[in-house]
């Protein structure tokens, strides 16, 4: 029994909360002076670190502990302590919704172009199709070594059973349905048609990852056995005095191509039509679509982390007032000083 209350006085010590704080803060100092993004990193080790869990679940206890052990001392039907307690509630409510948020939240990487179909488990059998794609480039542009990559905020526009629509961007999130997303990549997707002696044997669109333009990326068409490298060079260069833009046309866009098997290559060029290789194989490109990568995510705790914020902004405006109230020590009604 002695050994039981030892643990209990330790668990809800202000040594032990000194500790816990000291710690994180060199975490996150050490974190934030040698990788960066510390907070990121930490919600990443809470989700799976069992290490990480069992230190935010004693600091959550020992938070709880030590103001429980604060409104006992006041007692309960203090006003004072009724005023201190929207902040002392929201305060435990958002450790443990924080806590569930992080490791019950569900996400999916959506790689998705004009078309498709999205369908995610925790909708409820409700699917989504997309209408279109609101593409970051204009069509035709001109860039230069200082230029920004994107023109404009990618997008895609979704289409629910009953024809209404949401428009997702980069930021903030955008909610649909039950779920939170946002683009986090844009792209284009080369239309290619691979022929053998003048025969169509394939035809569709590639999702690549051209872009800044700098950019190369590779795909393979099943079940042949050729590895294609593309990379998008400008349809033509555009001298201006000294300085040169390249201009890039993305109705029908140039490519630096290389086609290898196994590893041997066995044709390179650039081209904006067609290249030929491999005794009568050849390759033609035909205007891109656009694609987007999508992150959805669902968390049901959501509502209850909002309630929580909610209680502490609530009891940060109410907390001030609790310490001008006392109770009077000849009536058991309180006054304000």
């Amino acid at each position: 029994m002695n050994r039981l209350r030892q643990i209990l006085a330790f668990l809800g010590s202000r040594t032990l909360t000194v500790w816990l704080v000291a710690s994180f803060i060199l975490y996150y100092l050490t974190m934030a002076v040698w990788f960066g993004e510390a907070f990121a990193r930490y919600i990443s080790h809470l989700a799976s670190s069992t290490l990480f869990r069992l230190c935010y679940v004693l600091f959550a206890v020992n938070c709880t502990m030590l103001l429980v052990r604060s409104i006992r001392k006041t007692g309960w039907t203090n006003m004072g302590t009724l005023l201190r307690l929207p902040l002392f509630t929201g305060f435990i409510l958002f450790l443990l919704t924080f806590f569930m948020s992080v490791n019950m939240r569900e996400f999916r990487w959506l790689f998705l172009g004009r078309g498709d179909t999205v369908s995610l488990p925790w909708e409820k059998g409700g699917t989504y199709r997309v209408d279109h794609v609101e593409p970051a480039l204009k069509k035709n542009i001109l860039r230069g070594p200082d230029s920004a990559i994107f023109d404009f905020e990618p997008g895609i526009v979704l289409l629910d059973g009953a024809g209404g629509k949401h428009s997702v961007g980069a930021y903030p999130p955008r909610a649909v349905g039950s779920s939170f997303m946002h683009v986090l990549n844009f792209g284009i997707g080369p239309g290619v048609e691979l022929k053998r002696q003048g025969v169509t044997i394939y035809q569709g669109y590639v999702g690549l990852r051209l872009i800044p333009f700098s950019s190369e990326d590779t795909f393979t068409i099943d079940p042949f056995p050729y590895t294609f490298s593309l990379k998008i060079i400008p349809n033509k260069v555009i001298k201006r005095g000294r300085e040169s833009v390249d201009n890039y046309d993305l109705e029908q866009p140039a490519y630096r191509v290389t086609v290898t098997q196994g590893d041997r290559e066995i044709a390179h060029g650039e081209t904006s039509t067609s290249l030929s290789f491999d005794d009568g194989m050849s390759i033609n490109f035909h205007p891109p679509d656009d694609w987007v990568m999508v992150e959805a995510a669902y968390d049901p705790f959501i509502p209850w982390l909002a309630l929580s914020i909610g209680l502490c902004i609530i009891g940060m405006v109410l907390y001030p007032c609790s310490f001008l109230v006392r109770r009077s020590p000849d009536s058991a009604a309180p006054s304000l000083l």
